[in-house]
């Protein structure tokens, strides 16, 4: 755990340092064009995390998160279903080094496992069975609470990609007093900031103009929680949040993208991936993550 950790505190680093360092990054798509794009490859990967168990139906693991009670919809206005499962390959699986999901998989966690489940007799080709469903109480929910918690920085991060630049430098006005944007004219291209929560009311908000709530130029600067949409008024911790991210993990295991377009994303991904012991998956997204917090965005936490 403290390999993971220590992880974690050079990701994290990499993350807020990367706007001092001489990365290659390619100039940000900014724009209408941009966001189309971003939001189309947002609202699609939404679609694939809904089709896990079909898209992944092969592998001797069947991995189970279960959802809570009215979970609320995404951003193309779907259901989060009760419970979603999708096959792993254990080989995969194992090459990873997770101590934590080894465990799950000795015979005494199987038969606890699978007796909690119900599952006295697996699917055709399945040999194990691991419940990745976050807790619901005790000691173990509060420290993933704890870790998931978002500052508000993290939350806000999403406004370094969301305006237009000004060619003064003076373009937010807030309570009648002129200030500087912190990334005026240096904004993070569409598809690594615009991303939503995956819990969302935008569909609710926005109705059949789908991408109105991603227009770059929607949101004057840096402002308070109060002036922003209600749909970017997020949860510190969302159980909803916490599950999907659980889902992207265990795709990326099998081969699938693992997409990073939100800083609340990113914190999420690497918090769940150092409880779970699953680290190299998120670093493995490394250019991802370098480019995420390119560009001076760390002045946003």
């Amino acid at each position: 755990m403290v390999c993971n950790f220590s992880l974690l505190l050079i990701v994290v680093v990499a993350f807020f340092s990367s706007a001092t360092q001489n990365f290659d990054i390619p100039a940000p798509e900014m724009g209408e064009d941009a966001a189309v794009r971003a939001t189309n490859r947002h609202l699609f990967e939404l679609s694939s995390i809904h089709q896990s168990e079909h898209e992944f139906s092969t592998g001797s693991v069947l991995a189970i998160v279960e959802f809570p009670r009215n979970p609320g919809v995404d951003c193309n206005g779907c259901q989060f279903k009760p419970v979603y499962k999708l096959r792993i390959d254990h080989d995969k699986l194992v090459a990873i080094g997770s101590a934590k999901i080894q465990a799950m998989l000795t015979p005494r966690q199987q038969e606890r496992i699978r007796r909690r489940r119900g599952l006295q007799q697996l699917p055709e080709g399945v040999e194990f069975v691991i419940d990745l469903t976050p807790p619901s109480e005790g000691p173990e929910l509060a420290d993933v609470v704890a870790a998931l918690w978002l500052p508000r920085g993290i939350k806000l991060w999403y406004l370094a990609g969301q305006y237009t630049p000004h060619t003064t430098g003076t373009g937010a006005v807030e309570h009648k007093v002129y200030r500087r944007r912190p990334l005026d004219g240096n904004p993070v291209g569409a598809v690594l900031a615009l991303g939503h929560d995956d819990k969302c009311g935008c569909v609710q908000d926005h109705g059949s103009d789908r991408y109105a709530a991603w227009k770059p130029d929607n949101v004057s600067g840096i402002v308070d929680d109060a002036h922003q949409a209600k749909f970017r008024q997020i949860e510190d911790y969302c159980e909803i949040r916490h599950r999907v991210n659980i889902i992207r993990l265990l795709r990326a295991i099998n081969g699938a993208d693992l997409l990073i377009n939100s800083a609340t994303r990113m914190w999420t991904l690497v918090h769940i991936a150092v409880d779970l012991e699953i680290t190299p998956v998120v670093v493995s997204s490394a250019p991802s993550i370098n480019h995420l917090f390119s560009c001076g965005s760390y002045t946003f936490c």
